[in-house]
């Protein structure tokens, strides 16, 4: 998880300096996450009974996996922050991956769970659900007993 969150912020700084790396395949994902945010994909979710919604970009990870996560540049909502991550690049109902995260309000949560996806060209659409599991210290395991159900779609 802790590679999940420091790519997540090298990312995010990188799009944010406008910089390019030289780097082929980092330059064709960056440029696929600035079209991205021209859409209105989005994450919406709810846990313990308020609705959140981010607005969402969609990434292959360098260890071939489908990462879901809150838009690393226009991020509307700073107090909340998901990737959910997927063995595969296909459409269908699948596990999350070990490092699937949500952040609400400076807390970190491990997300275990399932996604039901439809891929299309650059986009996802679907549903997840699952249970979310207090992590209390950086490095540190999630608890042992779920936080709570969370449930979402991606539209």
């Amino acid at each position: 998880m802790k590679t999940v969150v420091i790519l997540f912020v090298l990312i995010q700084f990188t799009l944010c300096a406008g910089a390019q790396s030289g780097d082929p395949k980092v330059d064709a994902m960056l440029k696929e996450l600035h079209q991205q945010q021209k859409s209105n994909a989005s994450i919406q979710f709810t846990f313990n009974k308020i609705n959140y919604v981010d607005k969402a970009s969609f990434v292959e990870t360098d260890k071939k996996n489908y990462a879901l996560t809150s838009s690393l540049i226009n991020d509307e909502t700073p107090e909340t922050s998901v990737c959910i991550l997927l063995p595969k690049k296909q459409s269908g109902t699948q596990p999350l991956i070990n490092g699937s995260f949500v952040i609400i309000k400076s807390v970190l949560y491990e997300l275990r769970g399932t996604a039901s996806i439809t891929l299309k060209k650059n986009s996802a659409k679907g549903t997840f659900k699952g249970q979310l599991f207090l992590v209390t210290a950086k490095g540190a395991k999630a608890a042992a007993t779920s936080s709570g159900e969370i449930k979402g779609q991606i539209n």
